[in-house]
């Protein structure tokens, strides 16, 4: 038993992993020490200015730690201070009771301290609008100037231009952060006054008219004297003057401080031509016989115009006349200035009235008729062009619409292209011309592309229709009116736009430099530009177009038929009473009681406002002249 039993304490011996063992007789034990171990070593800061410190710090275990150089004894996780003078490695030796020691390291680098020799402002002293220059001597560090935040560079000199006295400081830091300053003043005394120009345009008015005077100084405030009351200028900017006698303007630029000084300009100012009459006597004559005119006019001299060759007028003084019809007559009255005033006088020559019955009356346009053509159907091939210009010469056809409706919404001409369709092959601007145009003798009238821009992107672009009129005066013909646009009131209508079929949009779009009228006008100037308009459209479109556009012309569209309702009769001799809309006011341009006819250039009528196939009357439009009534 008692065999068992030691042999049972032995085995939970080691199975328990023990370092002693225990006989049956007696014992003896052995105790193993752990290494020693070195967590970490840190200098805290890494590096630092000659004179200052850092902090060593270990953290280990199972030893006694000492820190070399200086034997300094250390304690885990607890800070020594060291102060070296120079860089230095340190190093942490921990030695446990028995074993190995384990050694960490941790180097302080020690910069030297930065200095700044002197830091000086050249000159000292400057007038607003001049410069200095600042220029430091330092060494050891990284040189800042500010304000500015100026990189400076030992010895260099550096341009600074303050406009009030300004206290500058140089900054000078080491790589371990150290930094010393030194300052530099400039002072800054305001810039005398200065009158640079001082300029009236025109120098010379006639009386009622104005002039601006524009000052160019510094300095100071400039005051403008010589009119009712003074005016406080601004350096540049021109002020408008209206003296009614010839006057002397004095600019005066006082400063804060010194002398004002002044310089002055003189507007002279010429008395208004006036005509107090112009007659005919008499007022009506008969064949062979003679009217004397007389004005009355004074501060001008006068000339008659509207016979052979201008008569020189004095006033009071009647000059003769002998028109051989109906004539009027002007009186121009220029002053000094060339500021003109006028007035006429007609001289009626009566004649007798010869009717000549068999005469059919008087000649109308051969632009009566027109036709709407697309540039979908082979227009401008070589074998459809010369059937169509045979048909239409029958017809008595002499004006065409391109490239046809909606189609001018989406159509880009540079390359013959539809966007969201296809254009036919054979209907380039060239072949239209050349193979049609030219030889049927026709005049021309193109939609220019509202809805897309250039290559189907972005809305329509006003230098495109600029290109195309361009385009036509090298082909040999003049395009007579191009329209803004086909319909675009109507949604319908290809529109790109931001704000799709909005008057406001549509109408900008024809105004300013950039805008469709003056575009087209540069490229073509005898090119009419026209706008789009619908009398009683719903949203209101027509009182904002003809307010806000730039336009020679309106185009109205009328479609007095619809399918299944058709009837050449009510289209030839009622349409026009039916749907014609008459006058159109034009609002909000300045005058009163002021309204427009339209008067049909081309005069046809949509048939229907569908089934193109069905139009068997000439598709057209209506393009309208604006005409005072």
């Amino acid at each position: 038993m008692k065999r068992s039993s030691c042999f049972t304490s032995l085995a939970m011996t080691l199975l328990l992993g023990s370092a002693a063992f225990t006989g049956c007789g007696g014992g003896s034990s052995t105790t193993t020490t752990p290494p020693a171990s070195i967590s970490s070593f840190t200098a805290s800061p890494a590096s630092i200015t000659t004179g200052s410190g850092s902090s060593l710090t270990g953290v280990f275990a199972n030893g006694a730690g000492v820190i070399t150089p200086g034997n300094i004894a250390a304690s885990s996780g607890t800070a020594v201070t060291v102060n070296p003078t120079a860089t230095t490695a340190y190093t942490l030796t921990v030695t446990p009771t028995s074993g190995s020691p384990v050694t960490a390291t941790a180097t302080v680098t020690v910069n030297p301290a930065p200095t700044i020799t002197s830091f000086t402002a050249s000159p000292t002293t400057i007038t607003a609008g001049q410069s200095a220059t600042l220029t430091g001597v330092f060494a050891n560090g990284t040189g800042v100037i500010t304000p500015g935040n100026l990189a400076a560079t030992s010895g260099t000199a550096v341009s600074v231009s303050p406009t009030t006295t300004t206290t500058y400081t140089l900054t000078v830091t080491n790589p371990s952060g150290t930094a010393v300053t030194s300052t530099a003043t400039i002072t800054v005394n305001p810039a005398p006054p200065a009158i640079t120009s001082l300029i009236a345009t025109p120098t010379t008015i006639t009386a009622g008219q104005s002039a601006t005077i524009t000052g160019v100084f510094s300095g100071g405030i400039g005051v403008l004297t010589g009119g009712a009351s003074p005016v406080t200028l601004t350096s540049g900017t021109a002020v408008t003057v209206k003296p009614t006698t010839t006057t002397t303007y004095t600019l005066t630029v006082t400063p804060a401080t010194g002398t004002a000084i002044s310089q002055t300009v003189k507007i002279t100012v010429d008395p208004a031509a006036v005509i107090t009459s112009f007659t005919a006597t008499p007022a009506t004559i008969s064949a062979g016989g003679t009217a004397n005119l007389t004005g009355v006019f004074s501060n001008g001299t006068g000339v008659i115009t509207g016979g052979a060759s201008p008569i020189t007028a004095t006033s009071g003084t009647a000059v003769a006349v002998t028109p051989t019809a109906t004539t009027t007559y002007t009186l121009t009255v220029t002053n000094t200035n060339n500021t003109a005033v006028t007035a006429t006088a007609t001289v009626t020559v009566a004649t007798g009235v010869t009717v000549d019955l068999s005469s059919p009356g008087p000649a109308v346009t051969d632009q009566l008729l027109g036709m709407n053509l697309a540039a979908w159907f082979d227009v401008a091939g070589t074998d459809n062009a010369p059937l169509i210009e045979s048909a239409f010469k029958d017809a008595g056809i002499k004006a065409v619409r391109w490239p046809g409706g909606s189609w001018g919404d989406a159509y880009n001409w540079e390359g013959n292209t539809e966007c969201g369709s296809t254009a036919n092959s054979s209907d380039t601007f060239s072949n239209f011309v050349n193979n049609l145009v030219t030889p049927t003798g026709l005049d021309v009238a193109l939609i220019a592309d509202y809805g897309t821009g250039k290559n189907c992107t972005g809305a329509g672009d006003p230098t495109e229709a600029a290109g195309w009129v361009a385009n036509a005066l090298t082909l040999g013909v003049t395009v007579s009116h191009v329209t803004v646009g086909n319909e675009e009131y109507g949604t319908w209508e290809t529109d790109n736009h931001a704000l799709p079929h909005d008057p406001t949009t549509y109408a900008a779009s024809t105004t300013g430099a950039g805008g469709y009228y003056a575009q087209v006008k540069a490229a073509s100037p005898s090119t009419l530009v026209g706008v789009s308009v619908n009398p009683g459209n719903s949203p209101a479109w027509d009182p904002i177009v003809l307010a806000s556009s730039d336009y020679d012309f309106v185009e109205y569209h009328s479609y007095p038929e619809t399918p299944g309702q058709e009837s050449d009769t009510f289209l030839v001799r009622q349409a026009e009473l039916v749907h014609y809309p008459g006058t159109l006011c034009r609002p909000g341009i300045g005058r009163d009681d002021e309204r427009w006819r339209l008067t049909p250039d081309l005069v046809d009528w949509l048939r229907q406002l569908q089934w193109p196939g069905r139009q068997r009357q000439l598709l057209g439009l209506w393009l309208a002249e604006l005409r005072r009534l």
